[in-house]
């Protein structure tokens, strides 16, 4: 399976291809055609949305490109792994960033304010989650582990970050929506520097969030200024 790793991936690719296509183009398109008067607010929100979409599909495919070589590559070492559920999990987590992009352009919202595009972003931040799950017995769950945790608290930090402005702050829902998504975007643009530079940025992090565990100091016992008995120290018996 590893000799025919390169001729699987290029499925990746092309769905990854026809997923920034459907953003570009439509972007582009209503940039030309929207009215005027609904212009400006339409176009804002679609930009920042397309901005994270760049920035989560590059972080995604790249990052999909190194973990298939470390893992599945004609020079990885070898590991108790299934190289056919891997394929099959990234395989559908990129149908999810397509559908995603379709959402791009949708402006529907639940009566908490949520978008279809929300619903996308933590959809496939939270995918990472199950595919841990799914790979817990095998050697790749610790690749996957970090990922996992970082793209959760992720996902968990935007919500909050969207109910705080919407709620609390009693922001528009459109205001809270952008706001919601800085944090997505910094993240991604640590997990393309990450994956670029093959350091382990947020492993580093994690790190130093958790801290250490203080190790008990042992006192040494003390030393016993009696000397050992002799043969003939004992208690006398008898006269």
């Amino acid at each position: 399976m590893r000799e025919l790793h390169k001729e699987f991936f290029w499925i990746y690719g092309v769905i990854v291809g026809l997923a920034i296509r459907e953003a570009l183009t439509q972007t582009l398109h209503h940039a030309l055609s929207i009215p005027a008067a609904d212009a400006p607010w339409i176009l804002h929100i679609e930009l920042w949305r397309t901005i994270l979409f760049m920035l989560m599909i590059v972080r995604f495919y790249v990052g999909s490109v190194v973990f298939f070589n470390n893992v599945h590559g004609c020079s990885a070492p070898a590991a108790e792994s299934n190289y056919y559920l891997d394929f099959v999990m990234g395989l559908t987590q990129f149908i999810f960033f397509y559908a995603w992009s379709v959402t791009i352009f949708s402006y529907s919202r639940n009566s908490k304010g949520v978008s279809y595009f929300l619903y996308g972003m933590f959809l496939i931040l939270l995918f990472d989650l199950v595919w841990l799950l799914f790979n817990w017995r095998y050697d790749t769950a610790e690749r996957l582990k970090v990922l996992a945790i970082v793209n959760t608290l992720t996902a968990l930090v935007s919500f909050v970050v969207f109910l705080t402005w919407s709620a609390l702050l009693d922001a528009n829902f459109q205001i809270a929506e952008e706001v919601a998504l800085v944090p997505v975007v910094l993240v991604s643009v640590l997990g393309i520097s990450e994956n670029v530079s093959a350091a382990p940025i947020f492993t580093r992090i994690l790190e130093s969030a958790i801290p250490r565990q203080v190790k008990p100091t042992i006192a040494p016992a003390p030393v016993d200024s009696v000397g050992p008995a002799g043969p003939g120290s004992g208690p006398e018996i008898g006269g």
